[in-house]
């Protein structure tokens, strides 16, 4: 393959874990070029899992936070633009467009424009004491208002929602709402999500099936309550809507990129502009693990996804993504990780052995993924059995 300019330069539009590690990766792999790394947010580029565990809970800070201290980005020659936003993707010219009116050109172009929290159009969803969580800035409002709170009401049995039910339940009465039967119904299996629930039962959480929140009531404009569609109101002066995120790709629009669930990219993570490529959380892309194009919202699948693009810039080959996909959530004392990608209707075979927990997804007779509980040595393994993609069952066990 044709050889890339490394002297070219290269713009990246999001400051967060993935567009951080492009940049970090290219300069470390031989970039010569210039690099722009264009962010909305405020500050430092920070890391976001610890918004709904550490820093909840007071035991990090905010400069626990930070990706990578502001100075060195002078050092390595990496142009970092904070609180900017990105309006527009000009193609023809090679430009985006900012919103102060200023534009810069790429060569290269590298999306990594993240999620949004998925909001509720109810009434009473913009009161005093209703909160997402997202950015510092979110965590930071959150945790102020979990001080002293008596009764907390948390919209979304999933991995955000359960994390900040873990620390809400040490101080208040705290309910989680889930639409479906199950927590956590598109994610881990039928015994990985009771064994959840039965922890969080024991710390007090009152979990609730089946549920679907119509209003959220309110007094003087402040949160009193969430009410059900069976007219059940449940008291609460903090509401957490925790529903899912979508991804951000209001560019693609104007540009003329294909985006649906995220912007769509092929296995090289390139939209159909080959010189604009897409990564992280925005990114819709072939996925071997899951069998079918995915979006994927991890740590791991954004820096591995940066770290090829990085590389696939500077040395261009045939070759595709295809790290195996791993989560993980801390709730409470119980430490879930997952390796690879299951289907709900995949079979589940369960082992145990004390605290820890093991289920073995199976689909047409290969191990698709495999979810544990409080057992970091069997997920390593898991990983590195998974590392190639899905494995015969009958290979690894009778």
């Amino acid at each position: 393959m044709s050889a890339v300019d490394v002297t070219g330069t290269v713009v990246i539009v999001g400051a967060g874990q993935a567009g951080l590690t492009a940049a970090v990766s290219l300069r470390e792999s031989g970039w010569t070029g210039a690099i722009h790394l264009v962010g909305d947010e405020p500050g430092a580029p920070y890391q976001r899992p610890p918004l709904s565990k550490g820093f909840l809970a007071g035991t990090e800070t905010e400069d626990d936070l930070v990706l990578r201290a502001l100075q060195l980005f002078e050092r390595d020659g990496i142009g970092y633009r904070s609180s900017t936003r990105v309006d527009a993707i000009a193609r023809d010219d090679r430009t985006v467009r900012l919103a102060d009116g200023t534009s810069l050109g790429y060569d290269q172009l590298i999306l990594a424009t993240g999620s949004a929290p998925r909001a509720i159009s109810i009434p009473g969803a913009k009161s005093e004491r209703v909160h997402i969580l997202r950015s510092y800035a979110d965590a930071l409002a959150l945790r102020g208002s979990l001080a002293g709170a008596r009764e907390v009401v948390i919209v979304g049995g999933g991995f955000l929602g359960l994390e900040v039910a873990a620390f809400a339940a040490k101080n208040s009465q705290v309910t989680v709402l889930e639409r479906s039967g199950q927590l956590l119904s598109r994610a881990v299996s039928a015994p990985i999500a009771a064994s959840l629930a039965h922890s969080h039962a024991k710390q007090g959480v009152d979990i609730r099936y089946n549920t679907t929140v119509v209003a959220i009531v309110a007094s003087d404009g402040r949160a009193t309550g969430v009410e059900l569609s069976d007219g059940a109101v449940i008291a609460a002066d903090v509401v957490v809507v925790a529903v899912g995120a979508t991804p951000n790709t209001a560019l693609a629009e104007e540009a003329g990129l294909a985006a649906g669930n995220g912007f769509v990219v092929d296995g090289r993570l390139r939209t159909q502009d080959p010189r604009i490529r897409a990564i992280g959380d925005c990114a819709f892309h072939p996925n071997r693990h899951a069998g079918r194009a995915a979006r994927l919202e991890s740590v791991q699948n954004a820096v591995d996804q940066a770290r090829f693009v990085a590389k696939d810039l500077i040395e261009p080959s045939d070759s595709l993504y295809g790290a195996v996909p791993w989560f993980w959530s801390r709730q409470g004392d119980q430490n879930l990780q997952i390796a690879g990608i299951a289907e709900p209707g995949d079979s589940a075979i369960l082992e145990t052995s004390g605290a820890a927990v093991t289920v073995t997804r199976v689909r047409d007779g290969k191990i698709v993924a495999i979810e544990t509980l409080n057992s970091p040595g069997a997920h390593i393994r898991a990983r590195r059995l998974l590392s190639s993609g899905p494995v015969l069952a009958s290979a690894v066990r009778p």
